[in-house]
């Protein structure tokens, strides 16, 4: 359904996952399919997801030792670890530290998986929309351009960084390739290029949330 969220939240229906069915999202969907998700690309990415595990439990004992009674909050332990990866797969970067740019990042995600699945009156009653009546949309507009604002930095790092040095292909993150893709001439369906890459990008980095989700369920 085309609700208020995936339009505001999704770059007007641009994230797969939002976007209906159609050319577009069939197009979207065989990219990350073939350049992220395949048995090849899997088997590519298993240092990244061994790296992180070892550096989380190496940085655990670090913490741990010397101390007689110390306690590891395990949803922040695993969710830390899951984001990581994702990070580091989708746009080549650690989420590391606690620091007040990875918290914003933290909570506008939070904010964005909450956002999506929250009621909202305007689905309900399409022509009351223009007034907003609980507020949603002002948060969903928000949230959206401070998620933007992140990826879109990314993706200036990655042009400036392209275009100064040859990254070789096995080093590549998602945005890399998808970037390569726009190089060669491929299209999307129609859609703006970097639209397309930055709302591809951050529906993968928040699928994080799906998985810690499931971890709070769990604990």
């Amino acid at each position: 359904p085309k609700s208020v969220a995936f339009e505001v939240l999704g770059y007007n229906f641009s994230m797969i996952g939002f976007s209906p069915y159609g050319s577009y999202w069939r197009h979207v969907r065989k990219i990350i399919t073939l350049e992220l998700l395949s048995t090849h690309c899997i088997d590519m990415l298993k240092h990244v997801m061994v790296a992180e595990v070892k550096a989380a439990v190496k940085e655990t004992y670090k913490n741990l030792k010397g101390s007689e009674k110390a306690t590891t909050e395990m949803k922040r332990w695993f969710g830390d670890i899951t984001l990581n990866v994702m990070f580091r797969t989708v746009v080549g970067k650690r989420f590391v530290g606690e620091n007040e740019e990875n918290e914003r990042i933290r909570k506008a995600l939070r904010e964005f998986f909450d956002l999506t699945g929250a009621f909202n009156v305007s689905d309900a009653l399409p022509y009351l929309r223009w007034l907003d009546l609980d507020g949603a949309e002002k948060k969903m507009k928000k949230t959206a351009k401070e998620l933007d604002g992140f990826v879109q930095v990314w993706l200036e790092e990655h042009k400036s960084k392209r275009n100064s040095e040859a990254e070789p292909k096995s080093n590549q993150d998602l945005m890399d390739v998808l970037l390569s893709l726009v190089e060669e001439g491929q299209e999307f369906d129609g859609q703006d290029a970097d639209t397309t890459i930055k709302a591809t990008c951050l529906v993968l980095i928040n699928s994080h949330n799906f998985r810690t989700s499931f971890l709070n369920f769990i604990y």
